[in-house]
């Protein structure tokens, strides 16, 4: 029969090693790396080639590292092989935890962590806090298995995003076609072929159409206000909107926003 798994708090079990600014970005001579950006790890953008400074934490693939400053401080990854950017830190445990499973039972705390940043000016995880998460030592081969299920969870999420973002590329280019041509009265898509068409700014459209500047159809607009990190909380009850928090074709990102 196994033991009882026991809640171990986090600051007996690991490591940390902040990651460090590079000698040189945009750097593609020897010894270069790709610096991990929050940006990168979310899929998101490129990583760039950097060289190393003489204390650079080099990182490989799938070990666990936290985003220690800014507005998202406290967010779990996976790392890719690369080099730590400044404002992420390596935790590194030992063998009595499987690696997976390690990951993901951090990732469990990750908003929790979130929500006890602290700094006056960019938010930065707090140390204590972070020492103070308890994780259960379950034996390994149950580690294991936990990992294996949610893996195969995330799997599935995978594949599903990917099927939304084919779809959404065909709606996109749908689009395109709908709001240019139009639909003639048998409900059809506008064809070149049977309608006549003329330029426009916009491309050629159809010859019964006008082409209008955008702010002639506006009948106001507003920005909405600039708010400090220290204006976040944990218990308000209304999230922020930023850029940051919007994809490349205008979906939300809820779990970033603060």
């Amino acid at each position: 029969m196994n033991a009882v798994a026991q809640p171990i708090p986090l600051r007996d079990v690991v490591k940390l090693d902040k990651g460090k600014p590079p000698a040189q970005q945009d750097y593609f001579g020897i010894n270069t790396g790709l610096y991990l950006t929050p940006e990168y790890l979310r899929g998101r953008g490129d990583a760039e080639s950097v060289k190393p400074g003489a204390n650079a934490v080099f990182v490989e693939d799938g070990e666990t590292i936290v985003l220690w400053d800014g507005s998202n401080a406290g967010e779990i990854f996976r790392a890719k092989k690369g080099v730590l950017a400044s404002t992420m830190s390596r935790i590194t445990h030992g063998d009595e935890y499987d690696r997976d499973y390690f990951y993901y039972a951090l990732k469990g705390w990750e908003e929790y962590l979130k929500g006890q940043t602290s700094g006056s000016g960019i938010p930065h995880v707090d140390k204590e806090v972070l020492g103070k998460l308890q994780l259960f030592e379950f034996v390994k081969p149950e580690q294991t298995k936990i990992a294996e299920v949610l893996g195969a969870v995330d799997r599935a999420i995978e594949q599903t995003e990917a099927l939304i973002a084919k779809q959404q590329h065909i709606k996109t280019g749908l689009m395109q076609d709908l709001l240019t041509k139009g639909i003639d009265e048998h409900g059809n898509l506008r064809s070149e072929a049977t309608h006549e068409f003329k330029d426009s700014p916009l491309g050629r459209i159809p010859v019964e159409w006008d082409v209008k500047p955008f702010g002639s159809g506006v009948a106001s607009s507003a920005f909405g206000p600039r708010f400090p990190s220290t204006a976040y909380s944990e218990n308000g009850n209304l999230a922020l909107l930023r850029t940051t928090d919007l994809d490349d074709v205008g979906n939300i990102s809820y779990s970033t926003m603060p």
